[in-house]
């Protein structure tokens, strides 16, 4: 498995691509959330999706999942709610 570590300022992680961009994500809606704006947190999350899109390959203006990690990400939500008759992997 393919580990990233993203640095800004005085943050650090290191996780692999898929929970880098869950992770970015869901500090992007907690920032939006809470009206908080901070410069490092933004340039934290920005690092972690431009990472997950050059992991990828994807184009820069290509901020999506991949489709593979998508349907993991759903199934995995599916499941944890009990609701997966939509569809099977």
């Amino acid at each position: 498995m393919t580990y990233i570590t993203i640095k800004e300022n005085d943050l650090k992680i290191k996780a692999n691509p898929l929970r880098l961009k869950i992770i970015a994500e869901a500090l992007s809606e907690y920032m939006w959330k809470h009206a908080i704006f901070d410069t490092t947190l933004s340039d934290f999350r920005f690092k972690m999706e431009k990472e997950y899109q050059e992991h990828h390959k994807l184009n820069r203006d290509d901020w999506d999942y991949t489709k593979k990690d998508y349907k993991k990400i759903v199934y995995k939500s599916e499941t944890k709610t009990g609701d997966n008759n939509n569809e099977s992997n």
